[in-house]
């Protein structure tokens, strides 16, 4: 089950339809809101959150019909019950009730293909919460937002958080030496423009050991004009 923590400021949801052909029978498991699997900390400052999902499909069957929940409790639709018929690979439909901050929301979805044929329900989940940092409205930014220097011999981690204001790219956010020498890769995926998103780093290089007391740079990359680095202390 994937969470995703979303601040919703002006508390509508948005849904976008990622795919347009379905197996009626089965669903897969990778539905995400805002964001990648796996990243379950994704924060959202200025718009709504964006819902998506993966469908396994057999040729010839296409999908007709999307019937999303929302609710405050697993299988509940009390937030929102929406079906509608897809016709384009990419749709958006807009909810209009309030979403409580620091609250745990429930949503499902399943579909029904041209021959009248109802996939099983696939469901998730999304919490509400606030932002510890604030991010600045540049092209891209990324913060230490928490325990910095920190002790990974200790068990101790640290969090960072970075954002692409103006635009949807892939982005990578990697941690190197003062040397410039790479220690790891900790995210790389498409980041929603404005979407602030935030990965852990337990003082580990890519072999999983744990790296030596100094100053390291954790740099975020999106493109060939994007590039931000900060600094990050291990302590030991």
């Amino acid at each position: 089950m994937i969470v995703k923590k979303l601040l919703m400021p002006i508390g509508t949801i948005i849904v976008c339809v990622s795919l347009v052909y379905a197996i009626p029978r089965s669903s897969s498991d990778r539905i995400k809101v805002d964001g990648i699997s796996g990243n379950d900390n994704v924060i959202l400052t200025g718009r709504q959150p964006v819902f998506s999902w993966d469908f396994t499909f057999d040729t010839g069957y296409d999908q007709d019909t999307v019937e999303i929940q929302i609710g405050s409790s697993a299988g509940a639709s009390d937030i929102w019950d929406f079906s509608d018929t897809v016709l384009v690979s990419r749709q958006v439909y807009t909810g209009t009730t309030i979403l409580t901050p620091n609250t745990l929301y429930y949503w499902r979805i399943r579909v029904t293909d041209d021959l009248g044929q109802v996939s099983a329900w696939v469901a998730s989940t999304f919490q509400t919460a606030s932002s510890p940092v604030s991010l600045s409205a540049t092209e891209a930014d990324l913060k230490i937002d928490w325990n910095n220097p920190f002790n990974p011999s200790a068990g101790q981690k640290t969090t960072i958080r970075y954002q692409l204001v103006k635009r949807s790219e892939t982005a990578y956010v990697r941690v190197y030496t003062i040397n410039g020498e790479l220690v790891v890769t900790l995210a790389e995926h498409l980041a929603e423009e404005g979407a602030l998103y935030s990965v852990d780093w337990d003082g580990r290089n890519a072999e999983g050991q744990i790296v030596a007391s100094g100053m390291y740079l954790v740099n975020l990359k999106a493109g060939s004009d994007v590039a931000v680095t900060r600094r990050v202390v291990v302590v030991k």
